[in-house]
């Protein structure tokens, strides 16, 4: 069943970001309004389960709590550098460096969740993340969007690793709910003393429409594959593949011709580490 959530995830994710770049240079939302958007968007239904199942902080201890707040603070910076790198570079561009977080991943869940140290999955890991590096060599002009996008890619993958020890250990609701309700608190809240104006109008365009479900979904599909069983590296391998899928549709739907060979040679390299970790 978990495999049935990172696929959709999959698709979702590279929906979104697509979406999130087209709102950048189309419509030219603000970084911090998008990350209060996106944050939003799945705040609304941890909201909405939280006034369903209610949220037991019994099931919280010191260590735990420490938890939860870390898996916050990084769920602020998660967004902002989502946004802020969509908006300074290629989605296709950007998905690479984002999936840098493969290497991170592999060494998290290996050194802090006794996660399996195969050859295989080692190895493959290894090419996912010089898939990354191939269009670091190439990138010149956009050094803060290269450096926002390898701290997107770092942060998500603390995040993934909070999230995997503490679902089973306080419960699915107890955490991803009220983190997803409490990151979008913070960032309204910075939106509000920043004074940047929310244009409400936006919230009429078809694209963010669009994307405030499809967000949703990729968030919580991550999520629930892991609930389910999947570990914390290979979901995120298989959420890797996104980088396909991301470019694909940048391609033809926002018309990106940068980089073209270095991307294909990228691909090429991170699918073998892909197929590696999915042999082992």
């Amino acid at each position: 069943m978990w495999i049935l959530f990172i696929i959709i995830h999959v698709f979702a994710l590279s929906a979104s970001q697509i979406a999130i770049r087209h709102s950048a240079t189309d419509l030219k939302v603000d970084s911090l309004v998008m990350s209060v958007i996106i944050s939003t968007a799945t705040a609304v239904p941890a909201f909405v389960g939280i006034l369903i199942c209610g949220v037991d902080f019994t099931r919280y201890d010191t260590f735990t709590i420490w938890g939860l707040i870390g898996d916050i603070t990084l769920g602020v910076l998660f967004c902002f550098t989502n946004a802020k790198a969509l908006e300074l570079m290629e989605a296709g561009t950007y998905t690479f460096l984002y999936n840098l977080r493969i290497g991170f991943v592999s060494a998290l869940g290996i050194i802090f969740l006794g996660e399996d140290a195969s050859l295989l999955r080692l190895i493959g890991g290894g090419l996912v993340f010089i898939a990354g590096f191939i269009i670091i060599r190439k990138i010149h002009s956009r050094k803060l969007g290269v450096l926002l996008g390898i701290t997107n890619g770092i942060s998500i993958a603390c995040i993934t690793m909070f999230e995997k020890w503490l679902i089973p250990t306080v419960g699915y609701t107890n955490i991803i709910f009220p983190a997803c309700v409490i990151v979008a608190v913070i960032l309204w809240i910075i939106l509000l003393i920043s004074k940047i104006t929310f244009d409400w109008k936006l919230m009429k365009s078809p694209v963010l429409i669009t994307l405030l479900p499809l967000r949703c979904v990729a968030m919580y599909s991550f999520t629930l594959s892991m609930a389910l069983g999947g570990l914390l590296s290979v979901c995120t391998y298989f959420s890797s593949l996104s980088f396909i899928t991301t470019s694909v549709a940048g391609i033809i739907f926002l018309k990106e011709r940068d980089m073209m060979l270095s991307k294909m040679l990228a691909a090429i390299v991170a699918i073998v580490g892909v197929t590696l970790v999915f042999l082992q």
